[in-house]
C-alpha cells in the first residue's frame, strides 16, 4: 500500500468519524437543557466544561496509535457539547505506563494509556494467551465487542480500580535478531532472547524454543542490550520495531504471531461511575471510534513500515500457516490455557463456565476443530 493511499483512506475515515460522533449526546435526567448550555456559553459561544480532565500516554508521535488517541481526546469536547474536556499529554510527559496506571488508580489522573500487565492483577495475565487472535480476523472476534478476552480483560481492569474505555491495537508478537532469519523453532537455538517475565510468556517461550535462553530485560533497555550483545534477539511488534529503532540492531524480523498485543485507554473507575449516564454513553461512542481508528491505522502502517525498512536492508519473514503450526505444536497452547487459566477464571467468574467459553471461542476464531 502506498502512503498516499493510506492517508487518503485515513482522511475519509476521520471525516466519517467526525460526522457520526458530532451528534448531540443522548439526554437523560442528569443532563443540561439546550437553553442552559447556551446560557453557559455566553457571548463567546464556548462552554465551560463541567469536567476538565487529562489523559496521559507514553508513546511518541511515531507510534501508529498516537494520532488516534489524540483525536479521541479532542473529539470528547464536541461530542459532549463542551461539558467534558480532555487534555492529552503524550510522549511520556506524565510518566511511563506503570506510573500512568498508578496515577489513574489513585485518581491523580483521570485517564491514561497502559497495558493490562499481570503485575496489576493476576487475571490480566490472560492478555498473553499464546496463539489466540493470531490473525486480524480472529483478534477482532476475541478482543473486541464483547469477545471472550474483551470480557475477561475489561473485568480485570475493573478489579484494579480502572475502567477500560478503549482497546488500542499494538499488533502481533514477532521476533527480531541480527543473527539470521527465524523461520523454525530450531533457528532460536543458542540465542539469548529477551522475553517478558509473566508466567504465560515464560512457559510459552520455554516450550517453543527449549534450546534458547530467555532473558528478562526491561523494555527500555532492549536496544542497548541488543547493541552490546547482552541479548541476541527480542520479541517485538511492527510498530515498536520502527518507533523503538529495533531495526537498527536487528535486521531480521519474523511474524511468529505468538500473541495479540492489546493496550488500553483506562479511566479511574470511581470517576467513571460518578458520571451521568449520557456522558458514559458518549465516552463509549468516542471509544469505538478510537478502536476503529487504531486498528485501521496500525494495520495500514504495518505495510508502510515494512516497505520503508526493507529498503533500508531489513528482511521480513511472513510464516505460512504450516510454518506457524510448527511453533504452535511445540507450545501446545491449550495445555497452557488449562494450567494457567482454568482455576483462575472460575475464581473471578464463579459458576459462569468462563474457561469453557474461552476455549470454545478461541477454537472457533482460529478455525480449530
Amino acid at each position: 500500500m502506498r502512503p498516499v493511499t493510506m492517508w487518503t483512506c485515513m482522511t475519509l475515515l476521520l471525516v466519517l468519524v467526525a460526522t457520526s460522533i458530532g451528534c448531540a449526546p443522548t439526554q437523560d435526567s442528569g443532563s443540561s437543557s439546550e437553553a442552559q448550555v447556551q446560557q453557559q456559553a455566553g457571548d463567546s459561544g464556548m462552554v465551560t466544561p463541567e469536567y476538565d480532565l487529562s489523559c496521559a500516554a507514553h508513546m511518541t508521535s511515531s507510534d501508529p496509535r498516537y494520532i488516534p488517541i489524540e483525536h479521541f481526546c479532542n473529539m470528547i469536547y464536541g461530542a459532549t457539547d463542551g461539558r467534558m474536556n480532555v487534555k492529552f499529554y503524550g510522549a511520556g510527559m506524565l510518566g511511563d505506563q506503570e506510573e500512568t496506571f498508578d496515577a489513574v488508580t489513585t485518581g491523580d489522573l483521570a485517564m491514561g494509556f497502559s497495558s493490562p500487565y499481570s503485575t496489576y492483577h493476576e487475571i490480566l495475565n490472560v492478555k498473553g494467551l499464546p496463539f489466540a487472535g493470531a490473525t486480524p480476523e480472529s483478534a477482532d472476534k476475541l478482543f473486541y465487542n464483547g469477545g471472550v478476552l474483551d470480557v475477561i480483560l475489561d473485568h480485570g481492569w475493573e478489579l484494579t480500580g480502572c475502567k477500560s474505555l478503549a482497546t488500542t491495537e499494538n499488533g502481533w508478537m514477532a521476533y527480531a535478531t541480527d543473527a539470521h532469519p527465524l523461520v523454525t523453532p530450531d533457528d532460536f537455538s543458542r540465542l539469548k532472547v529477551r522475553v517478558p517475565t509473566s508466567d504465560v510468556y515464560v512457559k510459552t517461550f520455554t516450550k517453543m524454543c527449549p534450546d534458547s535462553l530467555g532473558e528478562a530485560i526491561p523494555w527500555s533497555e532492549i536496544y542497548t542490550s541488543l547493541e552490546r550483545g547482552v541479548i541476541d534477539a527480542t520479541c517485538t511488534y511492527i510498530g515498536s520495531y520502527m518507533s523503538e529503532k529495533h531495526y537498527e540492531v536487528c535486521h531480521y524480523y519474523t511474524d511468529v504471531n505468538q500473541m495479540y498485543n492489546r493496550d488500553d485507554i483506562i479511566m479511574n473507575l470511581d470517576l467513571y461511575d460518578s458520571l451521568p449516564g449520557y456522558l458514559q454513553e458518549t465516552l463509549k461512542e468516542c471509544a469505538k471510534t478510537l478502536e476503529a481508528n487504531c486498528r485501521f491505522r496500525y494495520r495500514a502502517q504495518a505495510s508502510v513500515i515494512e516497505e520503508k525498512l526493507s529498503a533500508e536492508g531489513c528482511e521480513f519473514t511472513h510464516l505460512t500457516p504450516d510454518q506457524r503450526k510448527v511453533f504452535i505444536d511445540r507450545v501446545q497452547p491449550f495445555e497452557i490455557y488449562d494450567e494457567l487459566y482454568s482455576d483462575l477464571l472460575e475464581k473471578y467468574f464463579p459458576g459462569q463456565n468462563m474457561y469453557e467459553r474461552l476455549v470454545n471461542e478461541v477454537k472457533v476464531a482460529e478455525g480449530i476443530s
